[in-house]
């Protein structure tokens, strides 16, 4: 197994913090099988080789390309099939064997276009990396033809709260602090080599299909990312109220192999919230004693409000490459309301009135509508000394 992991933090500036970090995995297993012959010598069968590698990435490209999230279409998506003859072609060119002994195109009834013969649109090899080159935003034409990157790409976070040094603002605000992340992650669940190839024959194909043997089999591959926040802006002021801002965006793709199908899940989050402390709220607290008389005693603490909305998008779609379909198959409009006003009594004794609303609206028509609306109060009593 290897593993590579950096990490940089600096601070240009007083209050601008970057934090930049990248990380892969990568872990191989071998294993053969030992049979004895008729003569009592052991054979060697099978030997295969197989791991997971994970990785650090950059998707940042292509992060915000078409991203209307109203449509079926993508154009990333096109520009994946439309790599397929870029990344077949330079893969056959790649096969000296080919070169020599096949060095033959075929109309590919499935992409409309000439393919090198044994590298047709639906090859698992051609599918990988188009997929990668399209979906990172590198060109087909000069993408490395590995499925393991050597070094990661860095992912970072990005902090700043030094507004509140300029007095025009600091006379205002008592705290801003501004936010960014950003992370990707390359994963291949698993991976193995092929036990069909044969390093003689580097142009075998498969006894029902005309694709050329790999050396490599991948079953998956998965690209996720995630903006946590794209910006975040939380500010304080100086009477005591507090707001912010969280705009969120995510998206996961995993290209399956198996049957040819990209699945991609797109979420979008944007999360206002605001607070106020009413300081010095009093209460009387009336309790009778054994004797019948009443005592009085005044509970004098700080009373938080806070109130969150959210307004959320997750849609899944499925792009078929074979049949080049796509299919919204889940995902919905979300909106979360959350309103809290908490009061401590006593270091054991506190209460917070509640109310909270999720309204879901979904995409496909076989899920209905739900709204659903929790209030109530809740005591604290802590038994703890």
């Amino acid at each position: 197994s290897e593993n590579l992991n950096y990490r940089v933090n600096c601070e240009p500036f007083n209050g601008f913090k970057i934090d930049i970090q990248g990380n892969s995995a990568y872990t191989e297993n071998f294993q053969q099988y030992f049979r004895a012959n008729a003569f009592g010598n052991f054979d060697v069968y099978t030997p295969t080789t197989a791991g997971n590698f994970s990785s650090s990435t950059m998707l940042i490209k292509t992060a915000f390309v078409g991203d209307n999230g109203d449509s079926e279409s993508s154009p990333v998506f096109d520009q994946m099939l439309a790599n397929r003859s870029i990344i077949a072609d330079r893969i056959a060119k790649n096969n000296p064997a080919w070169v020599s002994q096949v060095n033959e195109y075929v109309f590919d009834t499935i992409a409309g276009e000439y393919f090198p013969r044994g590298y047709s649109a639906s090859s698992m090899e051609v599918l990988l990396y188009s997929f990668l080159s399209a979906y990172s935003g590198q060109d087909a034409s000069n993408i490395k033809l590995s499925p393991f990157q050597k070094i990661p790409f860095p992912n970072w976070s990005v902090t700043y709260n030094g507004l509140t040094s300029i007095p025009a603002i600091g006379s205002l605000f008592k705290t801003i602090n501004i936010t960014h992340t950003y992370r990707s992650t390359y994963t291949l669940s698993s991976w193995a080599s092929n036990v069909y190839y044969d390093e003689n024959n580097p142009i075998q194909t498969y006894e029902n299909s005309s694709n050329i043997i790999p050396k490599i089999e991948i079953n998956q591959m998965v690209l996720n990312e995630q903006f946590m926040p794209l910006l975040g802006v939380d500010v304080g002021f100086q009477n005591s109220l507090t707001c912010n801002v969280q705009l969120k965006k995510s998206r996961s793709l995993t290209m399956s192999f198996s049957n040819n199908q990209l699945t991609e899940v797109v979420g979008r989050e944007i999360v206002l919230g605001a607070g106020y402390r009413i300081k010095g709220l009093k209460f009387n607290i009336i309790s009778l004693n054994n004797t019948g008389n009443s005592n009085k005693k005044t509970v004098n603490n700080d009373l938080v409000l806070k109130l969150d909305i959210g307004f959320k998008r997750d849609k899944t779609t499925l792009r078929r490459i074979d049949e080049n379909n796509c299919q919204v198959s889940a995902g919905q409009d979300k909106i979360n309301i959350y309103l809290t006003g908490d009061y401590q009594f006593s270091s054991r004794l506190s209460a917070q009135a509640f109310f909270k609303r999720d309204m879901n609206t979904p995409f496909v028509s076989t899920t209905f509508p739900t709204a659903t609306t929790f209030a109530g109060l809740m005591i604290r009593f802590n038994l703890a000394q």
